[in-house]
């Protein structure tokens, strides 16, 4: 919908998590909602 992030993550289990290169030139919210979820991923 309008307003919301563009992706809906639906998981079970033990994410690995690792690197990511994110453009943030569009959205700060997108990096910020990213690093939020970063605590659930095993490598972060």
């Amino acid at each position: 919908g309008t307003g919301t992030l563009p992706f809906l993550v639906h998981g079970r289990g033990a994410i690995p998590g690792g690197e990511v290169v994110v453009d943030a030139s569009r959205s700060s919210q997108f990096v910020t909602a990213l690093l939020l979820s970063a605590a659930r991923f095993d490598a972060g």
